[in-house]
């Protein structure tokens, strides 16, 4: 799976400013990642607001904590938190 990371706002000098996405390779559908604060706190607000979970809350050790939800259309959307120093 090829992953892209993408960051709104101003760009850094000596970044490439494309917007970061390019041509899919094979049939890959595309999974967006969003970063959260509190994972925890995001899961929990899905469910309530008829959301499913798709994958529980998991440590990427040296990366942080993901989950997969499915919103109330059926859309597969990925929540991050990233390891904190």
């Amino acid at each position: 799976m090829q992953y892209h990371a993408i960051t709104t706002g101003p760009a850094a000098p000596g970044t490439l400013n494309s917007g970061g996405l390019y041509k899919r390779h094979l049939d890959e559908p595309i999974l967006d990642f969003i970063q959260v604060e509190e994972i925890d706190a995001a899961v929990s607000k899905v469910e309530k607001l008829g959301g499913k979970i798709a994958q529980p809350i998991t440590a990427i050790p040296g990366v942080g904590l993901t989950a997969m939800i499915l919103d109330t259309e059926g859309n597969l959307i990925g929540l991050w938190t990233p390891v904190t120093p």
